[in-house]
């Protein structure tokens, strides 16, 4: 039988109008496992937190220190009020790991609002953990970029981005054609890879460092080919979260900042550049190209048009007024926008 152990009771975990636990659960047969319900002062409005979801209950109570075991690994419950009053961490203990939820977070800084939240059970609950000495993987052996089916020697492939290095594989039995690495020379840390490189001809154009690399990768060799395929590497620029995109032979990079700047895929040489207006949101969805214009959504729900050619231009602004993180998808002439509650379909008003 499946369990599912929860680290908190946020909306984004545990939400009856969202497919994550209980319809998983529903559709699994599956036991939610949680800690008690959260205990803390609650706002005037009766609510815990506006991210509790207050219609929430685990089909079973979990209380810290308690052992979950199975076929050759243990779980232990961590009890890590701080983020919530009622968080819980899970370790592992036969591999000296912890599942740190919401408590420790490897994207950004873990929210502590009150009064749910509370600063000084977050920091006792950091030392607890601390203080077990848990084994911390690389950074740079992540990876969160999307692979591409491309075509190896006639046959079908995969490209891999990730651990530094960027490999193509059989389609049909994932053997390893090729492999190109050195993209972090210095050994600098934590530069895990976000955003997915993108294809132009036969080079592969792959940003890195957190925004501060660009590579461009000759496709196809065979084995080691990091000597001989790098075609060109960028130190002063790439990004970090958007991916890049091609168009009509160039590629166009939306930074995270909303820096905008349109390079020649053979030599890595910048044609033009631009700005996207700023604010104090990032730009965390990668940009799409129809029609020969820039669609890039900001994360505050703004999204903006912008000319796609010669000369940058931004075209227009639309507020979409809710978060957005997806990226726009053209099709069928028409665009579709997925915001934080709402998918919108735009399209030209018909004559």
């Amino acid at each position: 039988a499946y369990e599912i152990y929860q680290c908190d009771w946020s909306s984004d975990v545990c939400s009856s109008d969202l497919p994550l636990a209980r319809p998983f659960a529903d559709r699994k047969g599956a036991t939610i496992v949680a800690a008690r319900p959260p205990v803390r002062e609650t706002h005037a409005s009766g609510a815990l937190d506006e991210d509790e979801d207050a219609d929430f209950a685990p089909d079973r109570v979990l209380t810290g220190g308690e052992r979950i075991e199975g076929d050759g690994w243990t779980l232990e419950a961590l009890f890590t009020p701080g983020h919530a009053s009622n968080h819980m961490a899970f370790a592992l203990r036969e591999e000296n790991a912890l599942f740190s939820g919401d408590h420790v977070m490897g994207w950004s800084t873990t929210v502590v609002a009150p009064p749910d939240g509370n600063m000084r059970d977050y920091m006792a609950s950091l030392d607890a953990v601390i203080a077990r000495n848990y084994t911390t993987p690389t950074e740079n052996d992540h990876s969160y970029a999307t692979p591409v089916v491309t075509r190896h020697a006639g046959r079908e492939a995969l490209l891999v981005w990730g651990a530094e290095h960027l490999t193509a594989h059989d389609a049909a039995d994932g053997k390893e054609l090729w492999s190109c690495g050195d993209f972090n020379p210095e050994g600098n840390r934590n530069w895990v890879a976000v955003s997915s490189f993108v294809l132009a001809g036969d080079l592969a154009i792959v940003p890195y460092g957190r925004g501060s690399r660009l590579h461009g990768i000759k496709l196809g060799g065979t084995g080691d080919v990091t000597s001989s395929h790098r075609a060109w590497t960028r130190k002063d620029t790439g990004t970090f979260v958007p991916s890049p995109v091609e168009y009509a032979g160039r590629i166009y990079l939306v930074r995270d900042r909303g820096e905008v700047e349109c390079l020649d895929p053979a030599t890595g040489k910048t044609l033009w550049s631009g700005s996207l207006p700023k604010s104090g949101a990032n730009y965390y969805s990668s940009p799409s190209i129809a029609d020969g214009k820039i669609y890039a959504a900001r994360e505050d729900g703004v999204v903006f048009v912008a000319r796609a050619d010669a000369k940058f231009e931004v075209l227009s602004e639309n507020n979409m007024g809710e978060r957005v993180i997806a990226s726009p998808v053209p099709v069928q002439n028409r665009l579709l926008l997925r915001g934080e509650k709402h998918l919108f379909c735009i399209a030209s008003a018909t004559r």
